[in-house]
Formats: C-alpha cells, sequence, structure tokens
C-alpha cells in the first residue's frame, strides 16, 4: 500500500469573504484587508524556508500560521496581523521581532517562552489565554497597561474583577472575558477603560453588573451565563444598542422599560420576558428569543431570520466585535 503524502499547501490567500474570519472581529478584518488581505501557512504542509520566501514574495502583512515552531518569523518583520493557531504549544520568543505588530491572536492551547507584551508598542488587537504557568506570566504586562491596546479578549484568568485585568487601558474600546470561573464583579472599570463601546463576558462567575452603569458609551453586551439576577445598572446605559443576556436567573427586565436607544436585543430567561416592557423600547427592531420564549411579538426573531438579511448581519457583526 503507497504511503499516505499530505498535499503540498504553499502559502495562501484567505477566502474571509466566504465567511472563513476564524473569529477574528470585524475591525481586525477590516485593517488586515487594508494591508492586502490575510494570508495562511502551516509547517505541517510546507517548509519555513518556503514560508518566508513566498510571503516576501506577495508581501504578507497578515499571516495565519499553524507551526510548532515560530523562529522563522525573524525573516519577517513585515508581518503586523498575526494569527497563531497550533495543537501544540510553541515558544512565543519569535514574534517580539515583529517590531510593528499590531495584532497578536494566540490560540495555542498553552503559552510558552518569555515574550514580552509591553514590548510590542504598536499593539491594538490581542486574544491570549492566562491559564497555566505560561499564562499566569503574561498576566502582569495585562494588568499593567498596554496604552494602545483596542480589542482584548481574555481567557482562563483567576482575576475576580474585571477592572483589575484591565488596570490602565485608555484607548480600550472593547473587551472579552470567558471562562472566568473567579470573576464575580466588574469593578471600577470606567476609571480604567472609559471608551469601552464593547463588552462580552463568557462563561464567568459574575453576579452583579454593578459599575457597568458608569460605561457611559458602551453600545454592545454580550454576556452569557453567571449569576446575575438584578438588570438594574443597566438603565443609565443610554447609547446602549445591541444586548444579548443569556442569564437564566434573571427574574425581570423591567430596567429595560423605555430605553431610548436599544436595538436589538436577546434573551434567554427562566421565565418569559414582560411584553409590555418590550412594547415600551422605542427603537426595537429584532429579538432573539430563548426556550421560554413563546409569546407572539411583531419583532422578527434574530434565529430564524436568513444568514445574508441585513439585521442579522448588523447582529452578527455587533457581537463578534
Amino acid at each position: 500500500m503507497p504511503r499516505f503524502v499530505p498535499p503540498r499547501l504553499e502559502l495562501s490567500r484567505v477566502d474571509v469573504a466566504a465567511g472563513d474570519t476564524g473569529g477574528l472581529p470585524p475591525s481586525l478584518l477590516d485593517a488586515i484587508e487594508a494591508e492586502g488581505g490575510l494570508w495562511y501557512a502551516s509547517d505541517y504542509y510546507t517548509r519555513p524556508a518556503e514560508i518566508v520566501a513566498r510571503a516576501h514574495e506577495v508581501g504578507v502583512a497578515a499571516l495565519r500560521l499553524d507551526a510548532r515552531d515560530l523562529s522563522f518569523l525573524r525573516e519577517l518583520p513585515q508581518v503586523k496581523y498575526l494569527h497563531l493557531r497550533s495543537d501544540g504549544s510553541p515558544i512565543l520568543d519569535p514574534v517580539a521581532s515583529l517590531p510593528d505588530l499590531r495584532a497578536l491572536i494566540i490560540e495555542h492551547k498553552a503559552q510558552r517562552g518569555s515574550l514580552d507584551l509591553a514590548a510590542l508598542k504598536e499593539l491594538r488587537w490581542l486574544r491570549i489565554g492566562l491559564g497555566g504557568k505560561g499564562g499566569a506570566a503574561m498576566l502582569p504586562a495585562i494588568t499593567a497597561g498596554l496604552p494602545r491596546l483596542e480589542w482584548l479578549a481574555v481567557s482562563e484568568t483567576k482575576v475576580r474583577t474585571a477592572a483589575e485585568l484591565v488596570g490602565n487601558f485608555p484607548a480600550l474600546r472593547a473587551l472579552w472575558i470567558g471562562y472566568a470561573d473567579f470573576m464575580r464583579q466588574l469593578g471600577p472599570l470606567a476609571s480604567s477603560s472609559p471608551r469601552l463601546t464593547t463588552l462580552g463576558l463568557f462563561m464567568t462567575g459574575i453576579r452583579t453588573l454593578e459599575g457597568i452603569d458608569g460605561l457611559a458609551q458602551l453600545r454592545t453586551l454580550n454576556v452569557f451565563t453567571g449569576q446575575v439576577v438584578d438588570l438594574g445598572p443597566l438603565r443609565s446605559l443610554e447609547r446602549l444598542r445591541y444586548a444579548r443576556l443569556l442569564l437564566p436567573r434573571v427574574p425581570s427586565i423591567e430596567p429595560l422599560r423605555r430605553h431610548p436607544s436599544l436595538r436589538m436585543l436577546e434573551l434567554a430567561m427562566a421565565s418569559e420576558p414582560e411584553r409590555a416592557v418590550l412594547d415600551s423600547i422605542p427603537g426595537l427592531v429584532a429579538i432573539g428569543r430563548g426556550k421560554n420564549f413563546e409569546m407572539p411579538v411583531p419583532w422578527p426573531n434574530l434565529h430564524d431570520l436568513p444568514p445574508d438579511d441585513p439585521l442579522r448581519l448588523e447582529w452578527s457583526r455587533a457581537m463578534r466585535e
């Protein structure tokens, strides 16, 4: 029986328009497209020397990489956007050789090496796991603050408040925190990240939304699980347009009554929401319905809309940003 030889896949252009976004936020995808698009390479299919040669040939600025050894990044100083995906845990030190790096998206199962995030002065987008010893070593640079960072997604952090995580992020506009079992509250987020427009909390131990009322610029809120039972702090978020509230213990959406800017809302609660409250929201155009939401309403269900529907696209962009 002949030996299987995997196909040779040289550095290739990623078809983002066809949906291959890799979970990257729309703002980052827009920046990448303006720099010539996203390119993919894997050291399983292609030798590092071939990746380097081809990257120089086509002028790659944005690279999605599946590799077990990142040392060849030292030969690609022009890379500004780096998306690292691997089932291994390559040493991250060579990333420091990219002086103009604006985006670092790390999806390895663990962090290894001595990469100093604070040395990446141009960094605007960052996704990183903070679990294990390697992740814990990265935490001080994040809690100290990255002054130009605009978008931050972290997972497996043990901090108890969101404000503790982002101590000094004056430019931050989007914060995503996932798998943070120890997190209980937001803390004074408004003082550390006054420009925040998007907040996502996924699988956290959050118990209260107190402190969110200080985020005067917040437009998008995405909360999935937690022990929150009171939506009262949302009353003062006058610019909130998109809210996903998957909080089964919430007894009432009364704090959203007559909300001045809310446009789309997704709910998953232990009981049906109050219809009178929904009717009072003047700008509401679509709703995402949980399993306990069966009452007839005049607004379309976001989950039933076709993928190319303008409302569905608007909602999707907001939830991914």
